[in-house]
């Protein structure tokens, strides 16, 4: 599979998990984020790797992307109140070809512009917005979009976040 697609549902999930406690008012503990949307276009794959495929392959690959991309998603993730206060790093210190910038913030919304640059001309663009509806609840859409100037994919899905609890049970967090 190619980096640029893993590149682009890794930053959607960095995303939704690490983004809740950028700026706004939530709980700590234990949080469970749904996301849903759908894929559409042709991934960015480097041609080496398709050369290397048949056509039977090839469709093979792409259906079960699509249908991955298009499935809905559910991620755990433990926020500490060390993190909410200090507020997370967006960018990632592993992943030094993304930037994520923050271009809105409140207690209750939280507005980031996503730009990364694979090794072989592929670039990743998307934006993400979240509301804390409570400090139980968050709910928002991104839009992501991956090409490499000859193929482009489009990722729009919508999340739906929900505080499960203070005990983080085995979910350990992730701050940097």
């Amino acid at each position: 599979m190619k980096k640029t697609l893993l590149l682009a549902i890794g930053v959607s999930g960095a995303l939704i998990t690490g983004v809740v406690a950028a700026t706004l008012d939530v709980k700590p503990g234990l949080w469970e984020v749904t996301t849903q949307g759908e894929a559409t276009g042709t991934p960015p794959i480097p041609p080496q790797m398709l050369a290397q495929m048949s056509p039977a392959q090839r469709a093979q690959m792409m259906a079960a992307m699509q249908g991955r991309m298009n499935q809905p998603t559910v991620t755990r993730s433990c926020l500490t109140q060390k993190m909410i206060d200090r507020g997370m790093y967006l960018d990632r210190p592993d992943d030094d070809h993304c930037t994520q910038t923050v271009t809105g913030s409140s207690a209750h919304s939280l507005d980031v512009r996503v730009m990364c640059m694979g090794a072989q001309q592929e670039k990743t663009t998307g934006s993400m917005h979240v509301d804390a509806t409570s400090r139980e609840s968050i709910s928002g859409a991104f839009n992501m979009v991956s090409t490499d100037g000859t193929n482009t994919m489009t990722m729009k899905r919508k999340l739906q976040g929900k505080w499960l609890g203070s005990n983080c049970g085995n979910v350990k967090p992730q701050e940097q």
